[in-house]
């Protein structure tokens, strides 16, 4: 990948600043939608789609990678209120929105009700992902309302087909497998009661889930695995909520039997381990900070990627100094950070760290001003969707493709960022 090793020759053009004194941002400016948010790139990198804020309403926009000048296609919402939208499949997107609703009790309430649907990149066809039936009773249609769709696995190897999830209130609800060209579903996995989410693996198999439950101890929350052998599910760990306990699977390895589990259980932080479901016994610790607490894990989902083999450790993300920080471990994604910084000029310097808990204390590089984070990203790892921000600098998109840099969009062109000042952060440990 040394396409992004040429990141570092870029020349970034740096602002004329005038001696005026910056204007101070009014309260409407600072309590303002974004006028670019929910950025996400296509699998196959031609096509970006974002939300764009039009006072109190926000609208789709979707731009071709490769002619960013050209207008993009604009889809409005009319009646609905749009919340965040995101490529699902090339030439697909998943759309989160209110819809209104008329609530019928003694009395009619207009509200709102969040609804997830998909359409195409040009707006056309709307389609929820499961069809149901027409509600014959208010109750009926009150619990058809507020059931809401929610994707469980976007299928990045498969053209066609994601795994979602239908329920409603403290039950997860039951997985179907949707063809999004017809529309049609089939029900893979009926849930149980106290069932209150699933996990699946690289290979798209429902591997985990997570029942909460009350036994003689206290309410607990219980992770279970499914045998493959025998196809039921088996409980692995039990965390009773008075004890604090974190134990959860935060993702898979390439092979199916080993799941990395985040969990905290004798120790003050949470850290991330590799766990063999078979022997039922924790390996070596993937990783561990000594002053935050382990996040999640990104994995390599697509097949076929040259240079990152299919379920390669990309990164992990712990809670920094800038909240979801993120470790590359990956030579490509270590390298992509490497050039970005350099060619935005981000600076980083010296910052001590004291755990008030045991009085110990290291020194540790962290970003000054502005920081940058991958959004985003293409099957081929060429085309990035990155945001750049910090305590006085709202959020500038950028789009990396095929080693060429450009600004996007800027969340608060508006705002003068040398008008916000610095920001001192308190960081507790």
């Amino acid at each position: 990948m040394k396409h992004y090793l040429l990141l570092a020759a870029l020349a970034v053009a740096a602002p004329l600043h005038l001696n005026a004194k910056p204007a101070v941002p009014t309260i409407e400016q600072l309590a303002a939608f974004p006028d670019i948010s929910s950025l996400s790139v296509s699998p196959d990198g031609t096509q970006i789609a974002g939300l764009q804020a039009r006072g109190e309403e926000r609208v789709i926009l979707v731009w071709k990678t490769d002619d960013l000048s050209a207008a993009p296609t604009t889809i409005g919402a009319g009646r609905m209120k749009f919340q965040s939208v995101g490529f699902i499949k090339n030439g697909l997107l998943a759309v989160t929105l209110w819809q209104p609703f008329d609530l019928r009790t003694d009395r009619v309430n207009k509200t709102f009700i969040s609804k997830f649907f998909i359409t195409d990149t040009e707006g056309k066809q709307w389609k929820e992902p499961i069809s149901v039936p027409r509600a014959t009773s208010r109750n009926e249609e009150l619990e058809q309302a507020l059931s809401n769709a929610t994707v469980l696995d976007t299928l990045p190897n498969d053209p066609d087909h994601i795994l979602v999830v239908n329920g409603s209130g403290s039950n997860s609800g039951d997985v179907y497998k949707v063809n999004l060209r017809s529309f049609t579903s089939q029900r893979i996995q009926k849930t149980e009661e106290r069932v209150a989410g699933y996990l699946t693996d690289l290979n798209s198999e429902l591997r985990a889930r997570l029942r909460q439950d009350v036994d003689g101890t206290g309410a607990y929350v219980a992770t279970e695995f499914r045998n493959p052998a025998t196809n039921a599910w088996e409980e692995h760990f039990r965390s009773h909520v008075k004890d604090r306990d974190i134990t959860q699977v935060v993702g898979f390895a390439d092979d199916p039997n080993i799941a990395f589990i985040q969990s905290n259980v004798g120790r003050d932080k949470t850290i991330i381990y590799e766990y063999d479901i078979t022997a039922r016994k924790q390996r070596e610790v993937l990783f561990e900070h000594k002053f935050f607490n382990a996040g999640t894990v990104h994995v390599n989902r697509y097949k076929d990627v040259e240079g990152v083999p299919f379920g390669a450790l990309l990164g992990v993300t712990y809670s920094g100094p800038r909240e979801n920080e993120v470790e590359w471990t990956h030579p490509v994604f270590k390298g992509l950070n490497q050039g970005v910084r350099q060619a935005l000029g981000i600076q980083s310097s010296d910052v001590t760290l004291v755990d008030p808990a045991t009085g110990q204390r290291a020194t540790t590089q962290a970003d000054t001003g502005r920081a940058v984070r991958v959004i985003d990203y293409s099957k081929d790892l060429k085309t990035f969707v990155l945001a750049v921000s910090g305590p006085a600098n709202p959020p500038e998109y950028h789009l990396l493709r095929n080693g060429k840099l450009t600004l996007l969009a800027k969340s608060y062109p508006k705002i003068d960022p040398a008008a916000l000042g610095d920001t001192l952060s308190l960081i507790h440990i």
